[in-house]
């Protein structure tokens, strides 16, 4: 799991300059732009004779570590997730296979139930185009900000088409903004 390491940085760091800036006051506030937080390199099983079978469905989970999501763990802060990307990874080159996706984020490590959330849910349109990416923006910003704060968080990813006869793979990235407020 890798995170935009210079959108994390460039946040932490007009964090600290405000808060140097600021050494008279003893609350920051700062609405966040984009941060984008991708996992590379989701693999799925080829689907034997997949074009015979038609359509089927294929899931994928994996955890966010706390370390990941580190630099908005200790902040006062609103998380909001608001657009999710799925890229093919060579030698796959186009996502026109797909006719719906889903993407969940939950937890299951907290000792007090967090709802899961649902990012998005896409239903393609008509027939298949060529799709060099995916990308799908929430209806409404959806706030994720008990589950971003959670101990492990997890990424449930649903896919369905006339799926590969080959291995496969993607990069999903989500695109998260907000508000934060750091108190001295």
């Amino acid at each position: 799991m890798r995170t935009s390491k210079l959108s994390s940085k460039l946040f932490q760091g007009m964090i600290f300059a405000a808060v140097a800036t600021l050494a008279g006051c003893v609350q920051v506030q700062a609405n966040v732009p984009d941060v984008e937080v991708t996992q590379h390199g989701i693999r799925f099983e080829a689907v034997p004779f997949g074009s015979k079978l038609g359509e089927v469905s294929i899931t994928r989970t994996f955890t966010l570590s706390r370390d990941a999501l580190s630099f908005a763990k200790n902040l006062n802060s609103e998380v909001y997730a608001t657009e999710v990307t799925i890229t093919p990874v060579a030698p796959l080159t186009d996502l026109s296979f797909i006719h719906s996706a889903r993407v969940m984020m939950s937890s299951s490590s907290s000792s007090t139930p967090i709802a899961p959330a649902e990012l998005i849910n896409y239903d393609r349109a008509g027939a298949p185009v060529s799709l060099p990416e995916l990308t799908v923006k929430t209806l409404y910003p959806v706030d994720v900000t008990e589950l971003w704060a959670a101990e492990k968080t997890t990424i449930t990813l649903t896919i369905s088409g006339v799926l590969p006869e080959t291995a496969w793979g993607v990069d999903l990235t989500l695109r998260l903004g907000g508000k934060i407020e750091y108190k001295m």
